[in-house]
C-alpha cells in the first residue's frame, strides 16, 4: 500500500523511554549518516588512545616497580641496535619524553619489536602494544555496534508514524465505497492466519505495528435472553478484548480503552417459526415483533425474518434427526446443501436503538445492547474423524455408509443433533482513565456519544471529559466503535470463516467446538476490519488532488492524521537518546584529549625554557 510518512524527529509512546525519540529518515539518507557516524567514531577512538594509554601505563606501575615507563619508543632500529644506552642500564632511566608521546601506532609498532630480546623493556613493551592492538580491534567492532544501537538496521521492519495527506480523516460517506473491500480483507487475513499452523492470531500481525490483535477472554456465561428461548442443553458463551489507541496502531499517551463484548446463546428456533405461514414446503422463521401494528411491522419485515427449508431436521428445525442419509443430490427432486453463508438477522442496520428494541421479538431484547440472529441452514455438516464427536453445538454418532466405506471407524459421521440458530447481544464500553467507565452501551453511535467532540456522554451516568487533545480521541474511538462491530462486519461479509476454511464439496467438515473457534473468528475479524478501515481512512492518497479542490468536505486534523503506527520497509529510525549520549561522550573524549594535548605542550615549552 503506497501511504505518506512523517520524517524528521517524533516520538513512540509505546517504546521504553529510552527508545521513543526517534528521528526517521530515507535509507538513502541513512547510507550516508551511517558513513559519518563511522567516521565520527574512527576520530573519537583515535583520540580516546590517551585516556586508553594513561590506563595502560598505571596498571603496568601497579604490577612491575620501579621500572619507568617514560622512555622513547622510536626509532626501533636504533633502540635495537644499541643496548648499551644509558636509558638501558640498571641505574636510574632517562626520560626523555613524555607518555603522551606514544602515539597508538608507536605502542603497536613496538609490540613487534618487543619480540628482539636485546633490550629490557620487553614487558612493557608487550603490554603497551597488546593494548593498543586490543582498542584497534574494539574500536572496529564498536562503530558496527554504534551503528546498529543508533538505528533500525537491527529490525527487520522498523516502525514510522503517517504522514498528513489532504484525503485524510475523509467523511464517513466517502469512506463507505471501501468497507465491503476492508470487510473481504479482514477475512483474508484471519483464514490465512489460520492456515499457518505455527502463528496464533494474535501473533500473525505483519501488515500493522503497535500491539497484536487483543487477546479475547472467553467464557461460559448464563443466557442473555429470555429462558425460555435459550437451548436447555448448550451454555452461552461470553467474548470480551479490551481495544486500545495501541491495538489499533495509533500513537498517543493518553491511556483510553474501549471494551468489546459479545454474548450468544444457541437459541431453540422452533418458538420464532410462524405455523400459519409457509410456502412451497418452506417455513417463515421469524425474530419480528408482532404486537407492532401491520403497517409499522410489514415497514421492516423483510430485515426481521427468512424462508427456511430443512434438510436435516423435521419441520420447525428442531435439532433432532430426521433421516438425512448424508447424500447430495442436485436434480429437483431432493434439496441439496448450499454454500457456507450465513443468515443475518435482521439484515440491514436499523436507525437507532430504541427502533430495533421496539422491532425485535420480546423474548431477544436485551437492554443496552444490540441483538442480531445468526441462522446456518441445517443439513449442511457432516464430521469427519476417528469415531463420533460431540460438542455444546453439534453431536454425530452415525458413520455414512458404516464398515462398507473401508475406512473402519474412521470416515463422515451424520448429525445426530446441530444447533441451527445462535443469538448474539454486543455491547461496548469506554474508560476514559482507570476510574471513570460508562455502562455498557449498544453499538449505535447515537446511544454513546454526544454532539461534542471534547466530551464522552455516559447516558444517566458519570460524564468523564477526556484527557489531553480530546478531539483526536474521540475520532479514533469512534471509528474503532462503528468499525469494530461483529454486527456491522456481518452485514459486509455474510458467511462463516472457520467452516469455509474446512469445507469439502460444498458441506462443511466441522471440528469439536466449532462454534466457538467461528464466533472467536468473527470477533477477530471484526477488530481488523476497523484496523483496516483506520489505515485507509488516514493513508488513502489516491484522491489527493480532489481533496485539495475540496477541502471543506474532509478532516483536516494533523494529529490524528499523523498518529498511525505502520511498518516501513524503506525507512529508518535513529534512536535521538542514543546519539545523544554518543555524542556527549564524543564531546567529552575530545575535550580530555585536547586537554593533555595542552598539558603536554605547556610542561613541554616549559623545559626547552
Amino acid at each position: 500500500m503506497m501511504y505518506h510518512v512523517q520524517t524528521g524527529p517524533w516520538r513512540n509512546y509505546y517504546q521504553p523511554w529510552y527508545n521513543q525519540y526517534i528521528w526517521t529518515v530515507s535509507d538513502t539518507a541513512a547510507l550516508v549518516l551511517t558513513a559519518i557516524m563511522g567516521a565520527v567514531i574512527s576520530v573519537v577512538g583515535s583520540r580516546a588512545w590517551v585516556v586508553v594509554r594513561g590506563v595502560a601505563f598505571w596498571c603496568f606501575r601497579r604490577r612491575h616497580r620501579p621500572w619507568s615507563i617514560g622512555i622513547p619508543l622510536e626509532p626501533l632500529d636504533e633502540l635495537d641496535s644499541n643496548p648499551t644506552d644509558s636509558r638501558y642500564t640498571d641505574c636510574e632511566p632517562v626520560e626523555d619524553f613524555y607518555e603522551t608521546d606514544i602515539s597508538q601506532t608507536d605502542a603497536m609498532l613496538a609490540w613487534m619489536g618487543s619480540r628482539r630480546k636485546n633490550n629490557q623493556h620487553h614487558k612493557v613493551r608487550y603490554f603497551l602494544g597488546l593494548t593498543a592492538c586490543v582498542w584497534a580491534l574494539f574500536c572496529v567492532a564498536l562503530s558496527a555496534a554504534v551503528v546498529f544501537v543508533l538505528t533500525s538496521f537491527g529490525q527487520e521492519t522498523p516502525t514510522v508514524q503517517s504522514g498528513w495527506t489532504p484525503c485524510c480523516g475523509r467523511d464517513i460517506a466517502y469512506q463507505n465505497l471501501f468497507s465491503g473491500v476492508e470487510a473481504k480483507e479482514a477475512e483474508r487475513y484471519v483464514l490465512g492466519c489460520k492456515s499457518d499452523l505455527t502463528n496464533e492470531l494474535r501473533d500473525c500481525n505483519s501488515f500493522w505495528a503497535g500491539e497484536a490483535t487483543p487477546e479475547v477472554q472467553i467464557r461460559n456465561i448464563g443466557c442473555p435472553f429470555d429462558e425460555e428461548i435459550c437451548s436447555e442443553e448448550h451454555s452461552s458463551i461470553s467474548f470480551q478484548h479490551t481495544i486500545t489507541a495501541s491495538s489499533l496502531g495509533y500513537n498517543t499517551p493518553y491511556k483510553v480503552n474501549l471494551h468489546h463484548r459479545l454474548t450468544c446463546a444457541p437459541l431453540e428456533l422452533s418458538t420464532f417459526i410462524w405455523s400459519e405461514a409457509w410456502k412451497s414446503g418452506k417455513h417463515l422463521l421469524s425474530v419480528q415483533n408482532l404486537d407492532l401494528p401491520y403497517d409499522e411491522r410489514n415497514q421492516e419485515f423483510s430485515n426481521y425474518r427468512v424462508w427456511l427449508e430443512t434438510v436435516n431436521g423435521p419441520n420447525k428445525l428442531s435439532s433432532n434427526y430426521s433421516g438425512w442419509n448424508g447424500r447430495f443430490s442436485f436434480g429437483e427432486e431432493e434439496p441439496y446443501p448450499r454454500d457456507m453463508s450465513l443468515v443475518l438477522i435482521p439484515s440491514g442496520l436499523p436507525a437507532n436503538l430504541s427502533f430495533a428494541q421496539r422491532q425485535l421479538d420480546r423474548r431477544l431484547r436485551h437492554e443496552n445492547a444490540t441483538i442480531f440472529v445468526l441462522l446456518i441452514l441445517p443439513g449442511q455438516n457432516v464430521f469427519r474423524g476417528m469415531g463420533p464427536m460431540a460438542d455444546r453445538m453439534f453431536r454425530a454418532s452415525r458413520q455414512y455408509g458404516g464398515e462398507q466405506t473401508g475406512f473402519g471407524r474412521f470416515g463422515q459421521w451424520l448429525p445426530d443433533r446441530e444447533v441451527n440458530g445462535i443469538g448474539c447481544a454486543e455491547q461496548y464500553k469506554l474508560c476514559a482513565d482507570g476510574r471513570h467507565c460508562s455502562g455498557w452501551r449498544s453499538t449505535f453511535e447515537s446511544e454513546f456519544f454526544g454532539d461534542g467532540k471534547d466530551v464522552f456522554f455516559s447516558p444517566g451516568e458519570l460524564t468523564s471529559p477526556l484527557e489531553g487533545p480530546a478531539e483526536d480521541q474521540v475520532l479514533l474511538f469512534l471509528h474503532a466503535f462503528k468499525y469494530s462491530s461483529v454486527f456491522g462486519y456481518l452485514l459486509k461479509n455474510r458467511r462463516l470463516l472457520m467452516a469455509a476454511f474446512k469445507r469439502a464439496n460444498s458441506y462443511g467438515i466441522v471440528k469439536k467446538d466449532q462454534w466457538i473457534e467461528e464466533l472467536r473468528g468473527l470477533f477477530d475479524a471484526a477488530f481488523i476490519r476497523a484496523r483496516f478501515t483506520l489505515i485507509h481512512r488516514i493513508l488513502k492518497v489516491n484522491d489527493d488532488y480532489h481533496c485539495a479542490d475540496n477541502p471543506n468536505i474532509y478532516n483536516r486534523d494533523p494529529f490524528f492524521c499523523r498518529s498511525l503506527l505502520l511498518p516501513g520497509s524503506e525507512y529508518t529510525n535513529i534512536n535521538l537518546v542514543y546519539l545523544a549520549i554518543l555524542l556527549l561522550i564524543s564531546i567529552g573524549v575530545l575535550s580530555y584529549s585536547c586537554y593533555i594535548e595542552g598539558q603536554k605542550e605547556t610542561k613541554t615549552g616549559a623545559i626547552e625554557s
